[in-house]
């Protein structure tokens, strides 16, 4: 069986907003900044000062605050944490998932399906199972034994889902956009 933790911090659970809505709001995000370039653009074209100096500061300010809601979001959820943030231990059969929330473990263990899966996501030091667009698992890749491959390749196999990238303006496309307004679910 093969098992992995997350202990998280506030580092963490803002790692973790930032990459949902990069997965599932990349489109706001890319609006946003086109409506500051375009304002951008009005600014610098000349014409009336003071509507010159408005255009360039709003297209400055959208463009610069593009994460804004994730980051707000992760500001209530660390705020009604109070300093005590979560670990969560799992372990990985062929069948099932198995949380251990807290530090002993006690308890029934909670089983998540991989069916409840519906987006996997992997960036450089953790992986993400979303069973919603707001609720995913969070999963330190240097916990996971025996390695991360294999655990990626079992949870590829038992929920049909292709492992993906966060969504960035590095590798944005149509079909980024289109996938991330797509029902979740299997592909």
């Amino acid at each position: 069986m093969m098992t992995a933790s997350m202990r998280h911090t506030e580092q963490t659970l803002r790692q973790l907003s930032k990459t949902q809505y990069n997965t599932f709001c990349f489109g706001r995000k890319a609006v946003q900044a086109v409506c500051g370039l375009i304002l951008i653009g009005l600014g610098i074209s000349g014409g009336n000062a003071v509507l010159s100096v408005l255009c360039l500061f709003a297209g400055c300010w959208l463009c610069m605050n593009t994460d804004t809601p994730a980051k707000v979001r992760a500001g209530k959820v660390i705020a009604s944490m109070n300093g005590r943030f979560p670990f969560t231990r799992y372990r990985f059969s062929p069948t099932e998932i198995l949380l251990d929330a807290g530090e002993g473990g006690d308890g029934e263990p909670q089983r998540i399906a991989y069916s409840s899966l519906i987006r996997l996501v992997e960036d450089e030091g953790y992986l993400y199972l979303y069973i919603s667009r707001l609720s995913a698992y969070m999963i330190d890749k240097t916990t996971v034994a025996p390695d991360a491959a294999s655990l990626k390749a079992l949870i590829g196999k038992q929920t049909g889902l292709k492992w993906t990238r966060p969504t960035s303006f590095f590798n944005f496309s149509l079909r980024t956009l289109l996938a991330s307004r797509r029902k979740p679910g299997r592909r």
